[in-house]
């Protein structure tokens, strides 16, 4: 079990989300599939984070004991029928509570253009071994949750002062659910 001290804040919180082994199986499929996909319109990164991507939606599959469906609109299908657009970010430290779980708006999904039910959140370690997953939320709670960030606006990570490549909207890790 993780406790953690919010940034400006004395409010402690429990976070311990679950941390998963990428088996060689998982990361031999996950680099045939962002082959196969190429660089897809409106890709902020130009496809370079498509393998990274892929091992998110298993690491979410798993935990959501959901079908990988990778659309347009979502990457999973719960056992309910609900779906499920994960999102993926690269990290060389375990997630906190206080972490950004980031939305991308871009010319071709703005807010109105995710059509999915939730969005999940997963971090890769670098070297593509493990991940932890952080949980999902509505998309309409994350929307009426998130604060809006624009292209060029500034953050701290650490001790350093990163600015956003794009806008998007950002809600917490601890506002998912584990």
């Amino acid at each position: 079990m993780t406790f953690a001290t919010s940034p400006n804040t004395e409010e402690v919180v429990e976070y311990n989300p679950p941390l998963h082994t990428i088996t060689q199986a998982a990361r031999e499929t996950a680099r045939k599939k962002s082959d196969e996909m190429g660089i897809v319109k409106g890709s902020i990164h130009n496809g370079t984070r498509n393998y990274q991507g892929f091992l998110g939606e298993e690491i979410a599959s798993w935990e959501l004991e959901a079908e990988v469906s990778n659309t347009y609109d979502y990457d999973l299908i719960l056992p309910d029928g609900k779906t499920v657009d994960v999102k993926t970010v690269l990290s060389d430290y375990p997630p906190q509570p206080h972490y950004d779980c980031r939305v991308e708006q871009t010319d071709y999904k703005a807010k109105a253009g995710y059509n999915c039910d939730y969005f999940a959140f997963v971090r890769i370690v670098k070297d593509h071994k493990k991940g932890w997953y952080l949980g999902k939320i509505s998309k309409e709670d994350f929307f009426n949750k998130a604060e809006f960030k624009r292209r060029g606006d500034s953050f701290q990570a650490g001790r350093n002062s990163l600015q956003f490549r794009g806008d998007c909207y950002i809600i917490p890790a601890k506002e998912l659910e584990l």
